[in-house]
């Protein structure tokens, strides 16, 4: 038997000599997921005796994270919006800034009466948490990877309210029309991609790879859905509001909402189509 603090200082200390980002919040992660604790209690409890068993499987992860693989990917399950969020290597790691997206769609539910789709869900962490607040709507979540829907339909298994498929943007969706298409689809210039710190690579390149400029798959999208939606609901990266912005309006859409970050980045879009809908 080994004491808690002990190995939590071992730990530590091994992933700080690795320069790994957050080593300490790294620890509290690992260890509480596998002494089943909340994170106070590895400091309440700090002469708790660890089985060798567990220990082993902690050093085990403890040398994954000093690779950097993401902590996430690690326990299995990431943080959305206040619930745990199933997550394999073949989805993207939720990340806080999406919860604008969530945040903007809920303000729209109530003008919503129709199907709404989450395009390129991955995890399903958007697509779910939206199902869950309005059970009486219809929610849809498609992407391109069947992995990634694996992984989707883990997280929705118990909503009623809430079907995936797989599909290539809007190619083949099961209905005509939805009032409100959300999405997140990969908004990082090719060219940038090798830039990404060691962490960000073990992420699949299929949902962070947004072709040249960052803005293929999104501008793809926005022609999809003239006239095939009420309202779209974009998530953007750095520096390319202004663009977005130009073609949205050359698609006949009136942008209705800008959400910035914490960074006073312009991070999620709204618009709403101006234009013939077609049902």
């Amino acid at each position: 038997m080994v004491e808690s603090r002990l190995l939590f200082k071992k730990a530590l200390e091994y992933l700080k000599e690795k320069k790994i980002d957050s080593p300490r919040l790294s620890c509290e992660l690992i260890f509480s997921d596998s002494l089943n604790i909340d994170r106070l209690s590895l400091y309440i409890l700090p002469k708790l005796s660890i089985d060798p068993q567990t220990a082993d499987r902690i050093w085990e992860r403890i040398e994954r994270r000093a690779t950097g693989e993401p902590v996430s990917y690690i326990l299995g399950y990431s943080s959305f919006y206040g619930e745990k969020i199933h997550v394999s290597p073949a989805v993207l790691i939720p990340r806080p800034e999406t919860e604008y997206v969530v945040e903007a769609a809920l303000n729209l539910m109530p003008k919503i009466r129709g199907p709404i789709l989450d395009v390129g869900t991955g995890s399903g962490a958007i697509v779910v948490t939206l199902a869950k607040f309005c059970p009486g709507l219809s929610f849809y979540g498609t992407d391109i990877s069947s992995e990634a829907i694996d992984i989707a339909k883990k997280n929705g298994k118990n909503l009623n309210n809430l079907f995936f498929y797989q599909d290539d943007l809007l190619n083949n969706p099961p209905v005509d029309f939805f009032e409100l298409i959300v999405a997140n689809l990969p908004y990082i210039p090719t060219e940038m991609l090798p830039q990404l710190s060691a962490e960000i690579q073990f992420e699949p390149a299929l949902a962070l790879d947004g072709g040249n400029e960052g803005l293929e798959l999104i501008k793809k999208l926005i022609s999809q859905a003239k006239n095939r939606c009420r309202y779209i609901i974009l998530e953007i990266g750095d520096g390319q509001f202004s663009k977005v912005n130009q073609f949205l309006l050359d698609h006949q859409f009136s942008i209705i909402q800008v959400k910035k970050d914490l960074s006073q980045m312009e991070r999620v879009i709204v618009g709403k189509s101006c234009g013939e809908i077609h049902y």
